[in-house]
């Protein structure tokens, strides 16, 4: 199932979003899901220093909302 996912900051800000394929919807898959973003976001500042889309600074990611393509009416708040 491919769900929308938005990664937002313990001050409710926007760090990310995107999304994803998953068979299902885990603490730990997300965490997953979230180091692989950093990962891919700490290559792309050491590539492309100063471009957008990414500012140099992002807080930690607390909490995830979400839900399956299509069906927006049904979002899912997971805190991680």
């Amino acid at each position: 199932m491919e769900y929308q996912i938005y990664a937002y900051d313990a001050n409710m800000k926007l760090n990310h979003a995107g999304t994803r394929k998953f068979t299902a919807i885990t603490i730990g898959k997300l965490r997953k899901y979230e180091k692989a973003w950093e990962k891919w976001r700490l290559q792309y500042l050491k590539d492309n220093p100063g471009k957008y889309p990414l500012s140099e600074t992002v807080d930690k990611t607390v909490l995830f909302v979400l839900h399956k393509i299509g069906e927006s009416d049904k979002l899912m708040r997971i805190p991680i």
